[in-house]
């Protein structure tokens, strides 16, 4: 009977913080799509502008994808995100893991050959953050 319960518990927890994170994005939404107004009055139809926050692909020092890769390819999450399943935290992947592919998928492209020179020079992929989640939110991936 425990573990009935302890199950019935664990679904409530996820579906009211699936339900929280939810009606924060409404909001969050909302109120960026009220601010975010560029010089000319034009209002940001995306409403992601929020502070703190990087929404433009293009600042990312890699143009990446999720959904050419876990979408249109089909990869796994934890393919790349190791930690998807296992903890609390998916982790950003590191460029080996990128390289275990691409090093002889695609190199002659621009990006990829961006993601090799990384690699060459041993250096982490310097990720602009693109969410601000508070540290007690998690992804379940389930």
């Amino acid at each position: 009977m425990k573990l009935k319960h302890s199950q019935a518990l664990t679904a409530v927890a996820t579906t009211l913080t699936l339900a929280l994170i939810g009606s924060a994005t409404i909001v969050l939404s909302q109120q960026s799509a009220s601010e975010s107004q560029s010089p000319t009055g034009e209002v940001d139809p995306s409403g992601l502008e929020a502070p703190g926050v990087a929404r433009d692909p293009a600042g990312q020092p890699i143009a990446f994808s999720h959904a050419h890769h876990a979408g249109q390819y089909q990869i796994e999450c934890e393919f790349c995100h190791s930690y998807a399943r296992r903890g609390p935290v998916a982790g950003i992947p590191s460029v080996e893991r990128c390289v275990g592919c691409h090093q002889s998928i695609l190199t002659d492209q621009p990006e990829i050959q961006k993601l090799l020179e990384y690699w060459e020079n041993e250096e982490p992929i310097p990720w602009l953050r693109i969410h601000n989640l508070p540290d007690y939110v998690r992804f379940t991936h389930k």
